[in-house]
């Protein structure tokens, strides 16, 4: 979380905040932090399933 809070405190990433108008309708953030993922591994996934070779 602290490299987050640096990154925010940039001066680039702050203009590009101010001005995402110009080039976007919106966005949407998403912070999380993954605890478990489990599944049939059926499909790969940007989590895999334990014992998932990929």
């Amino acid at each position: 979380m602290d490299s987050l809070k640096a990154l925010a405190s940039i001066p680039i990433p702050i203009e590009a905040k101010q001005k995402y108008a110009q080039g976007y309708l919106g966005y949407y953030v998403v912070i999380s932090e993954v605890i478990k993922s489990y599944g049939d591994a059926a499909f790969q996934h940007l989590t895999p399933t334990i014992g998932d070779a990929s």
